[in-house]
């Protein structure tokens, strides 16, 4: 394994940088283009990045192997829109799930 770069699943979110477990440099957020990463959400114990028009990453100390099940069970047994897991990873502070995004499929409520 080559150490000349920070695995992709294990990227942690400052108020000011993105920095990774493997002891890169942090990355400036402000340095980063506008149209590249947004953040979607930021709650408690979890943040949501969209980071392209195809992928979306969910990192936190919520984020546990439980939603990746639950998401794969719905996915599997009915015909919700699921989002595709392009990876995962956790350890006993959290956890992190990439994956893709449904174009065009905002959540209706009735």
């Amino acid at each position: 394994m080559s150490n000349s770069g920070a695995p992709f699943s294990h990227w942690y979110l400052s108020k000011q940088a993105l920095t990774s477990c493997a002891g890169c440099p942090p990355i400036d957020l402000s340095t980063l283009p506008a149209d590249d990463t947004r953040v979607l959400s930021k709650q408690r114990g979890a943040i949501v990045l969209e980071l392209n028009s195809s992928l979306v990453y969910k990192s936190g100390s919520r984020i546990r192997r439980n939603e990746e099940v639950a998401m794969r069970l719905v996915k599997q047994y009915t015909d919700v829109p699921v989002p595709d897991i392009m990876f995962s990873a956790y350890h006993s502070e959290g956890g992190n799930i990439g994956m893709t995004i449904i174009p065009k499929s905002p959540l209706q409520f009735s």
